[in-house]
């Protein structure tokens, strides 16, 4: 299963870096988004991280192992597509956790995965996840990174946040 999910991410980096250079021809840019190299690059921005049920509640960087962990993040100068009347974007999200010496404690490949319908800008997305479930967490410095992947014209950005394990 391991092996299944490493050889997926390995592919979809290969395609995304493939079919990144392919859209800036003239041919292949009108149909993976515009066309324009002069576009503005993928951005994150606003980035918050708290506790919470829902949504946060209480603003902060320090968590015990079994809080509900909440990012919100908003993402600017996403690609769109045309369909039946309504623009799309198409994002993908990965989460990684990593401890003080850069090992990875958690991942969680597209924790966000999907096209939706463009109703506002900037867009907001929020993620949830907890450590609870990772055996042998100690208490210390972690740093939280987001890759969120423009899968339109596979454009990336990446945040990341420092937490501490109480």
């Amino acid at each position: 299963m391991q092996v299944r999910k490493s050889l997926y991410i390995i592919t979809f980096i290969f395609s995304a870096l493939i079919l990144s250079s392919c859209s800036k021809c003239p041919i292949c840019g009108s149909y993976f988004g515009s066309n324009n190299t002069h576009a503005k690059s993928l951005r994150i921005s606003d980035v918050r991280i708290g506790t919470g049920e829902t949504d946060i509640t209480i603003g902060t960087i320090v968590f015990n192992t079994d809080e509900k962990i909440i990012i919100t993040l908003d993402v600017k100068n996403l690609t769109t597509l045309s369909e039946n009347g309504l623009n799309y974007y198409w994002i993908r999200e990965d989460l990684v956790v990593r401890d003080k010496n850069g090992g990875m404690v958690l991942l969680k490949p597209a924790i966000i995965d999907g096209k939706e319908p463009i109703y506002s800008k900037p867009l907001k997305f929020k993620n949830m996840f907890t450590l609870s479930h990772i055996e042998g967490i100690k208490p210390g410095n972690y740093t939280v990174s987001i890759l969120v992947t423009d899968l339109i014209k596979f454009q990336t950005a990446t945040t990341t946040i420092p937490i501490k394990v109480k």
